[in-house]
């Protein structure tokens, strides 16, 4: 779920636009080895199953095709890469400590379109 490119991207398997209730913008900036140590642990976790409830989105929010211009806007595409002249642990705390789902998804405020106001974080 979190390591694919298509949940990475914003985009599903079938090519619509996801929500950016899944914090994907956040995800970007772990690296590959650390996204699918966390797969491997939501897999190796029991199913829980439940009813799916279709909630209508009122237009303009059902229109997915604008999260293309909000991925355009708030999505760094780009993975994690180590500084070469910094010691292992001195380039992992930037992985977590702006970007992660914990940090930056709870305790960063939201300017006016929803997305991270990195400034105010």
């Amino acid at each position: 779920m979190i390591s694919c490119a298509h949940c990475i991207g914003g985009v599903a398997k079938d090519r619509r636009n996801l929500y950016p209730a899944f914090p994907y913008t956040s995800y970007t900036a772990m690296t590959r080895q650390d996204a699918v140590a966390i797969k491997a642990y939501l897999f190796s976790l029991s199913p829980v199953h439940c009813t799916r409830h279709a909630e209508p989105l009122p237009f303009p929010f059902n229109q997915r095709w604008t999260l293309t211009f909000w991925n355009w806007m708030f999505l760094d595409e780009h993975r994690f890469r180590p500084d070469p002249t910094r010691s292992e642990l001195q380039n992992r705390g930037p992985i977590y400590r702006p970007r992660s789902a914990i940090a930056g998804e709870c305790h960063t405020p939201r300017n006016i379109l929803m997305g991270m106001s990195t400034r105010k974080a």
